[in-house]
């Protein structure tokens, strides 16, 4: 076993970016790194229906907050209420794109509760060494996720989505020219977040409700990488 560290982005705002990680250990298994070279894993049935219906509870029993319109015009979406960034309290927003969105801010019940569910189910792999984001969300009838990259965080190594229902029409996964139909309690793996195109299809019916979670490399990570580059590079030299 080797000690990795799963970190939880804690930002002021509530939004996807790179400040204040707070670290955790989490143990995995040694084995192969999955650096560079793309890959997707579709894992079915890594969440029970019980543990489906928390996560979806825990957004529902959430009220709204009213958004701060203005914010709307930059990458950073605020709520109206400013002394919610000023606390340790996780906040659900209702998007003009139509979807609703909960942002589990890091050391809420909220989402300490989501990440113990779905904690042994992630992938044992350093490109998912941290957390830097996490949501969840519902897709309502007729919204769609448009093809994207995830540049929010330039620190983006992987994303996980786990779909939390089966209750709805469309939805399907699309990358990099692939479609996957995620079932409730599956889960879709994916690196290179930042440098792959991907979407959601229109709900033709229902809702979908999704738990996404945007990863990064930790420091510790990035400095042993480093370290075995130029181990390799070292032995790989021979004197003349």
């Amino acid at each position: 076993m080797k000690k990795i560290t799963r970190a939880y982005n804690k930002t002021t705002d509530g939004q996807h970016s790179e400040d204040d990680r707070l670290v955790i250990a989490r143990n995995t298994l040694d084995g192969e790194e999955l650096f560079w070279t793309n890959h997707t894993l579709l894992r079915k049935n890594v969440l029970s229906k019980d543990d489906c219906n928390k996560l979806i509870t825990i957004m529902l029993s959430k009220e709204f907050s009213e958004l701060d319109e203005t914010s709307l015009e930059g990458h950073s979406i605020e709520p109206k209420d400013k002394t919610l960034l000023e606390t340790e309290i996780s906040w659900k927003y209702a998007h003009p794109d139509g979807k609703d969105y909960m942002n589990l801010i890091p050391d809420s019940h909220e989402f300490n509760e989501a990440m113990e569910i779905v904690m042994d189910t992630l992938p044992d792999d350093e490109q998912y060494g941290l957390v830097n984001f996490a949501q969840i969300i519902k897709y309502n009838t007729g919204t769609l996720f448009h093809w994207h990259k995830d540049i929010a965080d330039s620190n983006d190594s992987a994303t996980v989505i786990f779909t939390l229902n089966s209750n709805f029409e469309g939805g399907q996964f699309n990358l990099d020219g692939d479609t996957f139909n995620i079932g409730e309690g599956d889960s879709i793996a994916f690196n290179n977040s930042t440098d792959r195109w991907h979407n959601v299809s229109p709900i033709t019916k229902g809702e979908r409700f999704c738990f996404a979670i945007w990863f990064g490399i930790s420091e510790d990570d990035n400095n042993e990488q480093s370290d075995s580059e130029m181990q390799s590079m070292s032995e790989g030299t021979t004197s003349t």
